[in-house]
């Protein structure tokens, strides 16, 4: 998690840039795939009112339904929560059904794939105090790599044989586990 938000977070001072001057031209697309190793759903650049200047989806996304996963980026996030806690610095949305990629996100799912978690950067604007805001929805494919990366350390290089590593929330649900079957 530390080497996706470092990735995320080195990319705030070109969007800042974005922001700030929008007249210059510098290129959303070009300063989003500069984040080293992170692989985003959906990035979004939203100015300091909240509205989305930018956004991008990502190209692996199934081709049948981008056109209407790109109809529900929506053109403000002013009303969010995570928008309006951005003053904050960073804000995380744990795993969740995306409003971005699914239309109906009151269903669950058994497959992760489906599934999403967010982290979301303050960037300053020219307007002193201001903030906007960069959000990088992640796939939650990427947290069960890190686990099953993990359990694999545990059970090769640690010694423990049979380790199994899970995550959970605040009421002990399992999000993810190193075994599908949870």
């Amino acid at each position: 998690l530390g080497r996706i938000r470092q990735g995320c977070g080195m990319v705030v001072n070109s969007l800042r840039e974005i922001l700030r001057h929008p007249e210059a031209g510098l290129d959303f697309q070009t300063a989003v795939d500069f984040a080293p190793e992170i692989d985003p759903d959906l990035v979004l650049l939203v100015d300091g009112e909240g509205k989305v200047v930018q956004s991008r989806l990502h190209p692996r996304l199934d081709r049948m339904t981008r056109d209407r996963r790109a109809a529900l980026i929506p053109t403000s996030v002013a009303d969010l929560s995570w928008y309006r806690r951005i003053s904050e610095g960073e804000v995380w949305q744990g795993r969740h059904l995306s409003p971005f990629l699914h239309k109906t996100t009151e269903k669950s799912s058994y497959d992760p794939a489906d599934y999403s978690f967010a982290l979301a950067f303050a960037v300053p604007t020219a307007k002193p105090g201001s903030f906007g805001a960069v959000y990088w929805l992640m796939p939650w494919t990427e947290i069960q790599q890190v686990l099953d990366r993990t359990a694999k350390f545990l059970r090769e290089k640690a010694g423990f044989k049979s380790a199994e590593v899970f995550l959970c929330n605040e009421q002990g649900q399992y999000l993810a586990h190193t075994d599908r079957a949870f």
